[in-house]
């Protein structure tokens, strides 16, 4: 019987239609796998970094700790005569003994993320990892309520000391200011809640110890766990971090600002012959005893510049430097002109010889730099996850 159908090229057709879609079914099945075992690894490598980044916190504000304990013994033994005692000692001491307006928080981010999407947990895979990361948030929040509310951690002096010293005394010179401070902490250093902050800060070093090597072998477990390697770890870091390209000297070569609000400003200039100038514009508003308005300052210095690497180096020359205020849009109350020309004949005085003695000290600053694909724009780090941006300037 003949029907007009050829039925050995149906069946071919029937048969590679039907391997085409097991195929495809196959492959998509395949791909499928790969991507949720990618977004597992992805999902973990951000986990584990989490947990790094806090440790390191924890690090800065074990450091800092150990440094406030130092300053805090020096200033003890020597209560009655603190006039003895570097200033910039008494200074960090009184900032760590004052309550600050914006309290240190870690970053959660990460973990609301984690905590939006049951599926994110799925992706996880392994039931230990995850009840290690559960444990370490909630290690995390028990240490960050410990920050916001123990006595142990909370600085004991609430008031504001800065303003009011300035509303007291108005400008005053450095001499007054640092007559004022150890005035002040003369007496503090006797409060019985400040004593037993200083007291206790041995306490506090041995918390953060404590945390910091339990976060740490926690740590160690989930890349074992997870079978992250170090490798893995920096590819993802500098995933985060290597945006744009490495600077050139051609590229670099011009004028470039920062500008920040309020007529505050940066300007560098780089030249071919590997030197650089930068100029620092500030403005601000002052409201002294006998004056108040606008206060402008400039500072200046240049030197010499080099790339190497990825880094750009800035070599800075103190016979450079120049400092200079304008006061022209100060109000004076009448009489008292000749007090301002005093006091900034004597601040311009301390700012020049400070501004050179710290071009001194600090002579070489490496700057990690990163140029966009437009060439018009810059990123400069100091430090892992502080960056600023320069933009070329156009006249």
């Amino acid at each position: 019987m003949n029907n007009g159908i050829n039925w050995k090229t149906f069946f071919v057709s029937v048969l590679g239609t039907a391997i085409g879609v097991a195929l495809t079914f196959s492959l998509n099945g395949f791909k499928s796998s790969v991507d949720k075992k990618q977004a597992q690894r992805l999902t973990a490598i951000m986990v584990i970094h989490d947990i790094d980044e806090s440790i390191e916190s924890l690090k800065a504000i074990r450091d800092n700790e150990q440094q406030f304990d130092e300053y805090a013994r020096l200033a003890m033994d020597n209560i009655n005569g603190l006039e003895t005692v570097p200033f910039d000692t008494l200074y960090s001491l009184l900032a760590s003994l004052v309550r600050p307006t914006v309290s240190f928080c870690f970053d959660t981010s990460k973990e609301m993320m984690f905590n939006s999407s049951m599926e994110t947990w799925h992706n996880l895979g392994d039931i230990k990892f995850m009840d290690n990361i559960q444990s370490f948030f909630s290690q995390r929040q028990q240490l960050q309520d410990l920050f916001d509310k123990s006595p142990i951690f909370l600085e004991p002096i609430e008031e504001d000391v800065e303003y009011q010293m300035f509303a007291r005394n108005g400008m005053m010179s450095q001499e007054e200011y640092i007559e004022e401070i150890s005035k002040y902490l003369k007496n503090k250093l006797r409060d019985r809640a400040v004593v037993a902050f200083i007291t206790l800060s041995g306490e506090r070093v041995r918390e953060l110890n404590n945390r910091i090597d339990s976060w740490t072998k926690l740590n160690d477990e989930n890349k074992f766990l997870m079978g992250i390697t170090d490798s893995e770890m920096d590819n993802y870091l500098n995933s985060m971090k290597e945006n744009g390209s490495p600077v050139k000297a051609a590229d670099l070569t011009g004028q470039w600002v920062y500008l920040q609000e309020d007529d505050n400003s940066r300007e560098y200039v780089f030249r071919k012959d590997r030197s650089y100038t930068v100029s620092i514009n500030s403005s601000q508003l002052w409201y002294a005893t006998f004056w108040s308005g606008k206060f402008k300052a400039r500072a200046r210095f240049g030197g010499t510049w080099a790339l190497k690497g990825d880094s750009l180096y800035l070599y800075r020359n103190p016979d450079t430097s120049e400092y200079d205020v304008d006061t022209s849009e100060l109000i004076v109350d009448k009489g008292k002109e000749d007090s301002l020309v005093r006091w900034t004949a004597g601040y311009l005085e301390m700012c020049r010889a400070g501004m050179k003695e710290q071009l001194q000290t600090n002579s070489v600053t490496a700057i990690k730099a990163r140029m966009d694909s437009s060439c018009d724009k810059m990123e400069w780090s100091l430090e892992p996850g502080s960056a600023i941006y320069v933009k070329r300037k156009v006249e």
